[in-house]
């Protein structure tokens, strides 16, 4: 049983404490007013990950520690999960490296009975290796991927109404490199391309 969620950090607490919530449980206004109200230094840009769990386990948290949170990176470094999934389905050889969080690699290898095994190799951050059915792996991460694109279209959306009068002014600049970044990531084209790969699972 897999589990693939998108996760990210907000601030959950009037005294600045931050928690991690599924986007399930956000909106993009939320986003936009942590944006707008914080400085570049502590909240400058939207990040999130794949929150992985495999028979209701954990898999990206480190230890056992009670209060840990899930691993990831930015917003780049997750959206690589498609890349990386659609080359190791696409390739003659079946298997990839990349990375997902501080440029700590990780291993995907397909099998020709479609078990995707995930080997993270960090001294780090040691997570256990998953073996998990590739077809279900990668239906869970294109259906959290395309929540994920819909709330990044969303926020866009309000991020060019909020700029729009005063495009100059320093918050708007902040918002409008958010923007940016988020429009690099081309999430849209690399849903595309791991649906068509997934056909051949």
């Amino acid at each position: 049983m897999i589990d693939v969620k998108f996760v990210t950090t907000i601030e959950a607490h009037e005294d600045g404490r931050e928690k991690q919530v599924f986007l399930d449980e956000l909106n993009s206004c939320q986003v936009l007013n942590m944006l707008t109200r914080r400085s570049a230094d502590q909240y400058d840009e939207f990040r999130g990950g794949f929150a992985i769990n495999h028979n209701q386990k954990p898999w990206n948290v480190p230890g056992r520690k009670k209060d840990a949170a899930y691993l990831y990176d930015d917003l780049h470094h997750t959206a690589q999960w498609l890349t990386a999934l659609s080359e190791v389905i696409d390739e003659e050889e079946s298997k990839t490296s990349f990375s997902w969080l501080n440029e700590e690699s990780t291993r995907l290898e397909l099998s020709k009975r479609n078990r995707l095994v995930i080997e993270h190799q960090s001294k780090r951050n040691k997570l256990r290796s998953l073996k998990v059915d590739a077809k279900e792996f990668v239906r869970q991460v294109l259906q959290s991927s395309k929540k994920l694109n819909k709330f990044i279209s969303d926020l866009n959306n309000r991020i060019r109404i909020k700029t729009a009068e005063s495009p100059l002014h320093p918050i708007s600049k902040r918002l409008l490199q958010v923007q940016q970044k988020l429009e690099r990531l081309n999430l849209n084209e690399k849903i595309k391309q791991l649906e068509k790969s997934a056909r051949k699972l």
